[in-house]
């Protein structure tokens, strides 16, 4: 019904298939502004994706009556980019969404749940350079098969992730554990012996300029 009210404010004409559950509207015009944005590859266009966070949640959740399901609050597409677009919205209006079945469909959430550092890795062999990354606002938006997460450098047991690398938390004054992998591994600094703590102390720091051919 929504929908349907939606469309009868539209300068042109529709009609309802019963049997594909559609909508088809007549529009020469609004067929052309449609088409720009892709079949099987459809997307959207990155001025839609600056608005306001406000009217992205417009956007999202008419989407989601549209093309997915409100019920179970997911969206399938053959489209890999559309999902990436959806993620990304979801990332401005403070949602939590992951891209699951192979990367054809994208469940959004509400919840705030907290990720499991830890619980499933191993060590693989690697050769090569090892960096540790940062950004202006020490605030590190990262994503693995599908699933998005902020990370930082440094964990407090009672704020969480730090902005930066702090050994004692800015906001309790508690011991807080600094994260690194510039030396070859990945895990607390201070769990790492004299040698390596030495090494991490000196480490030297390029700009994000720099390419590895350079360095």
């Amino acid at each position: 019904k929504e929908i349907r009210d939606l469309l009868k404010r539209l300068p042109s004409s529709f009609k309802y298939y019963d049997k594909l559950s559609s909508f088809v509207a007549v529009n020469k015009q609004l067929w052309e502004y449609l088409h720009q944005f892709g079949g099987s590859e459809k997307f959207v266009s990155t001025e839609i994706k600056q608005l306001p966070a406000e009217k992205l949640k417009i956007l999202l959740d008419w989407y989601l009556k549209g093309d997915g399901s409100t019920y179970r609050d997911e969206a399938k597409s053959v489209s890999k980019r559309l999902l990436d677009d959806l993620q990304e919205i979801a990332l401005k209006i403070g949602r939590r969404a992951t891209i699951v079945s192979r990367g054809l469909q994208i469940d959004f959430t509400k919840s705030k749940r907290v990720c499991h550092v830890g619980r499933y890795k191993k060590e693989v062999p690697y050769e090569g350079f090892v960096y540790c990354v940062e950004v202006p606002n020490s605030t590190v938006y990262v994503r693995r098969n599908g699933k998005p997460v902020f990370c930082g450098n440094s964990i407090c047991m009672n704020h969480g992730y730090l902005r930066g690398e702090h050994f004692k938390c800015p906001r309790c004054g508690k011991s807080a554990e600094v994260y690194s992998r510039i030396v070859g591994y990945y895990r607390p600094v201070q769990n790492w012996h004299v040698g390596k703590r030495e090494e991490f102390r000196e480490r030297l720091e390029y700009d994000e300029k720099v390419g590895t051919e350079e360095i």
